[in-house]
C-alpha cells in the first residue's frame, strides 16, 4: 500500500473520486495534459501554475482518450498552463 502513503482523499466538482499528495487543497486543479501519462494537480500562483504532483481519479482510464471525449461534450475545457 505504499501507493497511498502521504496522499489524501479527493472530490471534484464532476463527483469524481482520486487520491493526491498531501499538499494538494482545495482550488488545485486535477488536470490531464495533452501528451502526460497521469493526471497531475496544478495550483495556481500568480501569473503561472506550479506542479503540487500526481494524482489518480475514478475516472479510470482518463488519459486514455476520455478527457479528449469530455472536452468534446462540453464536460472538461481545455485550458493552457504555463507552469514553473
Amino acid at each position: 500500500m505504499t501507493f497511498v502513503r502521504r496522499r489524501r482523499l479527493f472530490v471534484t466538482r464532476l463527483k469524481f473520486i482520486g487520491i493526491a499528495p498531501m499538499a494538494a487543497g482545495e482550488g488545485d486543479l486535477s488536470c490531464v495534459l495533452w501528451g502526460c501519462s497521469v493526471p497531475l494537480v496544478l495550483r495556481k500562483e500568480g501569473d503561472h501554475h506550479v506542479l503540487v504532483g500526481e494524482c489518480y481519479s475514478s475516472t479510470y482510464g482518463i488519459t486514455d482518450g476520455e478527457a479528449a471525449i469530455m472536452v468534446a461534450q462540453d464536460m472538461l475545457k481545455e485550458e493552457i498552463f504555463v507552469l514553473y
